[in-house]
This record gives structure tokens, sequence and C-alpha cells, in this order.
């Protein structure tokens, strides 16, 4: 008994460590082709818990749908109905993990980083987070619940 008890605490510990990964869901609800794990960091389970005064690490692995030379990453949590933007450190996506171009059908890792400020209020939020090329198209646009703590 002790045993299993201790591999699941274990298990617990080291899922908080190296944070949720969880399937994509694009901005309208439904399942992505092009993207293949969500990864939030730290965080245990979904609803991820923001804490303030922390920074939360952000990755995507997605297979680039079309060529695209230039990306942007774009955040916004929906507050009481309307869409927040939150400002990111480096919105640059080519320095994000990626070596731009980047060429249709290969696998990509995207990954930054969220400042999740002391002057947010507690609150559940929904957060939308894309990557858009030169021409303003989502290469990807995941949505995830969170809770600011």
């Amino acid at each position: 008994m002790w045993q299993i008890l201790t591999l699941l605490t274990l298990g617990m510990a080291s899922m908080s460590v190296q944070g949720l990964q969880m399937p994509c869901h694009n901005c309208d609800g439904k399942s992505v082709d092009t993207c293949k794990t969500v990864e939030i960091e730290p965080c245990a389970a979904s609803p991820c818990s923001l804490a303030k005064g922390t920074t939360v690490k952000f990755s995507v692995s997605f297979v680039a749908n079309k060529a695209a030379n230039n990306l942007t990453a774009d955040v916004h949590a929906q507050v009481f109905g309307a869409w927040m933007p939150f400002s990111l450190p480096n919105p640059d996506g080519c320095q994000s993990g990626i070596q731009c171009p980047v060429q249709a059908g290969q696998t990509y890792s995207y990954q930054n980083q969220l400042a999740i400020l002391p002057l947010y209020p507690s609150m559940n939020v929904v957060v939308k987070w894309s990557l858009k090329d030169e021409d303003n198209n989502e290469v990807f646009c995941v949505v995830m619940p969170a809770r600011i703590v």
C-alpha cells in the first residue's frame, strides 16, 4: 500500500514540475491537426493555476500547414466576457524556439513565457494563444482555461 502511495505522490510531483501536457484545441473548440501538444509549466491540472508574481512557460508542438518567413505571437485572456491582450516579452515567433523560415509539413516547437503580474485580479480566465504568419494567418491558435491565483 505504501509503495503505491509513494509512486502516486512521486508521479504527481513530477507532473507538476514538468508541467501539464494537454491536447490541442483550436480557437473554435475543434481538434487541430497541425497542433500536436500544448505544455504549460508549472501546471499540475487543468485549469492551470497561474500564480501572481511568477512566469509561466508555454510550448506548442505543431506541424506547419504552409511556409512562412515571419511568425508573431498573440496572447489574450477573456476577462468578464471581453478579450484583453497580454504583453509578451518576445512576441517574435522566430526567436521562440523556431528557426524561420518555416517549411510546410515540418514539425516545430514554439516556446515562450508569460509573466503573471501581481496586479492581475484573482479570477478564472480563458487564455487564447496564437502564432500568426506575415499575412496575419493563424499558424496555430489554442484556447485553455486558467485560474489566476
